[in-house]
Parts: structure tokens; C-alpha cells; sequence
């Protein structure tokens, strides 16, 4: 199973939105969601809040083992630990 995830940031509110869709082991599209998140500081903020809501959405519906794919080059960088980013130690 693996979840695409985007997250967007309006620079001038600091609204952030968020969609993602789950496609099974032969790419069928499973679900698929979207709303607005609140607000944020930066678009790394954006994209990881987006993250973090898909995983509880994910848990919530049952699945333990997930695939995640993203467009945040900084983010994933951040998660394997090859980059230090201080501003989302709290959040990661």
C-alpha cells in the first residue's frame, strides 16, 4: 500500500491544504482525501503537518505498514536524518 501526499501554503494567510490518495500493491486507487489543515509557519511546516495527518488517518483505518511519497525533497532529507532542520524537531 502506498500513500501520495501533497500539501499546499498560501504565503499570504499561512492556510494550509492537503490531499492524498492510497493505491494498492497493482496501483489501484483505494481512498483519497483533502481538506484545509489550519495554518503553518512555512511550506516544510505545510508538508510535514501533511504527513503526520496522513499517518493518523492511515492508523486510524487499520494499516500498520505504509509506503509515503511525497514532493518534499527537504522533508524526506529531514526524516532520514541526512539533513538537521531544529524548527520541526518538535513536529517530526
Amino acid at each position: 500500500i502506498k500513500m501520495q501526499l501533497y500539501a499546499g501554503f498560501d504565503n499570504l494567510t499561512s492556510q494550509v491544504t492537503r490531499g492524498w490518495i492510497v493505491h494498492d500493491h497493482l496501483g489501484e486507487a483505494k481512498f483519497w482525501g483533502s481538506a484545509q489543515f489550519g495554518y503553518a509557519h512555512s511550506f516544510l511546516e505545510a508538508q510535514s503537518k501533511a504527513l503526520l495527518h496522513a499517518m493518523q488517518q492511515i492508523w486510524f483505518k487499520g494499516f500498520t505498514s505504509m509506503i509515503f511519497e511525497g514532493d518534499c525533497q527537504v522533508l524526506n532529507k529531514i526524516i532520514k536524518g541526512s539533513i538537521q532542520d531544529v524548527s520541526m524537531k518538535g513536529l517530526l
